[in-house]
């Protein structure tokens, strides 16, 4: 039970850090989707903003499909260990 808390604990921080991480993105995708919705950009500075935009929204839809994969997994293994407890207590 112990190690299963520790584990838990580990991955709720592992997880903060990503949100962080992946806010941070989403941020300065926002900026970049403002600067070229006002259309006065030079079209080499339009070009590289909509370069870094798409690095971005790739970066978060692999931060969102990682953090999707981690949370089946918490959940299986939460799933698991209430079982074992009830197992245990009949």
């Amino acid at each position: 039970r112990r190690t299963s808390t520790i584990k838990h604990r580990t991955q709720k921080i592992k997880m903060a850090k990503k949100s962080s991480e992946f806010e941070k993105n989403l941020q300065k995708l926002q900026k970049i989707v403002e600067q070229l919705e006002q259309g006065d950009l030079p079209l080499e500075k339009g070009v590289d903003l909509f370069k870094q935009g798409l690095s971005l929204v790739h970066s978060c839809r692999q931060q969102l499909k990682k953090a999707k994969h981690e949370v089946s997994v918490f959940i299986q293994e939460t799933e698991t260990d209430m079982s074992e407890r009830n197992n245990n207590e009949l």
